[in-house]
């Protein structure tokens, strides 16, 4: 065992330089500009230490894995733990690292103390993929967020947690990163955060949005709360917009009120050249929404310009994952078995509605804290026999088809100049989706006054 766990530590460190590497390097770079240094977190390390771990212990020409040492095992996870986590709290603030090209002594308290020509001068110096238009009226938007400290304190505290979720995602989709702050405008990163227009979770789905993209909702369970899977979801429906307008701000626009409204828009304007051009077609909430997405990376950025301190560091939680396949769980088994606190399983997992995992006609993925990943597979036994304790009625796949949720059946009557893309649009669906749900080859059979259904 000894060699695989220098093994390991090697692959860690290796990993921790190269990554120390290429800030130092991107610390070079554009020196006469604000940098937003979006830098790859911790939570990388862990997976690809942990698919090293895993390759490690597959390998029969290594070691038959009937024999292994669990205490050594125990050890080399415990070492890791302990290493990312000191590598966590030391780059703490590393999720929006700013270099100022500014004086740095120089702070503001009240955003009404910066004049038009120098916030303007801000947001141009922002190293960003999303063009972030100045217009006097960003100061107001501005405000919410830096006239308080307490308020920028929390979501910095929860953005600790969230933001790795949110780069990695937009990392492999290729998509710029300022989009990870959307769900602060969304849902101040409350992820079972709920709108009385029925929309749920960090990025604030409606209930058709997220079946469109396989979110699952059932009595039991409901994905628009998964921090993860809303996450890959919001991401492909912004890259859909995206592909529509070849326009990041107007994507962001067509999010909040649907591509229908910003075509709408877009057409009133006549010319329109910027956001602003449309902005007084746009519905009046989407008109707030992307000044506040500005605002809000502004905000990110300058914060400890306008004398917000963040010295609090909260907790470090690392987490990893287990799979939970073909059986019924309450979430309690595991919580009193590893000693989690139950406060604390819920909130590391809001997608369950109660505390059932309902994992039989599909597995589902629960998140731990990450020193208690192995142990629950050490206790799995103990914690399976906590069924009869916590489950005193076995849920059947049968009862759990009965609390799928079935969302309304939508039609769409069709119109002269109507075609498949453009109804899409203007129902916030897709293509894909229609041809499926009528039993279409193509567009070619669509005819005026034909009903086809939407949802």
């Amino acid at each position: 065992m000894k060699p695989i766990f220098n093994t390991l530590l090697l692959v860690l460190c290796i990993l921790t330089t190269i990554d120390a590497t290429a800030q130092k390097k991107k610390k070079r770079k554009d020196k006469g500009k604000v940098r937003i240094e979006y830098v790859v977190d911790t939570v990388y390390v862990v997976d690809t230490v942990y698919k090293s771990v895993a390759k490690t212990f597959t390998a029969d020409t290594l070691f038959s894995i009937k024999g292994f040492d669990l205490q050594r095992l125990k050890e080399v996870d415990s070492t890791i733990n302990r290493l990312l986590t000191d590598n966590t709290v030391e780059n703490i603030r590393s999720y929006t690292k700013v270099s100022m090209a500014i004086d740095s002594s120089k702070t503001d308290k009240k955003i009404r103390n910066i004049s038009d020509k120098e916030l303007r001068e801000r947001l141009e110096l922002m190293y960003t993929r999303i063009d972030l238009p100045y217009h006097p009226m960003l100061k107001s938007f501005i405000s919410k967020y830096l006239d308080s400290q307490k308020s920028m304190d929390i979501l910095l505290s929860r953005a600790l947690y969230f933001m790795p979720i949110f780069e990695k995602e937009l990392l492999e989709q290729d998509m710029p990163l300022e989009l990870k702050l959307l769900p602060i405008v969304e849902s101040s990163l409350i992820p079972n955060a709920t709108s009385y227009m029925g929309a749920g979770g960090l990025w604030q789905f409606m209930p058709a949005t997220a079946k469109m993209y396989d979110l699952r909702i059932t009595s039991l369970v409901d994905e628009r709360f998964d921090p993860v899977k809303s996450t890959k979801a919001a991401c492909l429906y912004l890259k859909h917009l995206n592909k529509i307008y070849n326009n990041w701000t107007l994507a962001i626009a067509a999010y909040n009120c649907g591509p229908g409204n910003v075509n709408k828009a877009i057409a009133r304007a006549k010319n329109a050249e910027t956001y602003w051009d449309i902005y007084p077609y746009l519905p009046s909430q989407t008109r707030d929404y992307v000044p506040a997405f500005i605002a809000v990376n502004y905000a990110f950025t300058f914060y400890e310009n306008h004398n917000i301190t963040f010295n609090e560091i909260p907790d470090v939680v690392l987490t990893d994952t287990v799979n939970i396949v073909n059986r019924v769980m309450d979430l309690r088994q595991i919580s009193s078995t590893l000693g989690i606190s139950e406060a604390t399983i819920k909130a590391l997992n809001p997608q369950f509605k109660e505390w059932i995992v309902p994992a039989i006609a599909r597995p589902y993925t629960i998140i731990l804290p990450k020193e208690n990943a192995l142990e629950y597979v050490v206790k799995s036994e103990e914690i399976y026999a906590k069924e009869s304790v916590y489950m005193p009625k076995r849920l059947t796949a049968k009862d759990l088809e009965k609390m799928e949720f079935v969302p309304k059946v939508k039609y769409y009557t069709v119109k002269s100049g109507d075609y498949l893309g453009k109804i899409a649009s203007r129902n916030r669906t897709t293509v894909k989706k229609i041809l499926r749900l009528n039993k279409m080859k193509s567009s070619a059979t669509l005819r005026i006054g034909q009903k086809i259904r939407l949802s």
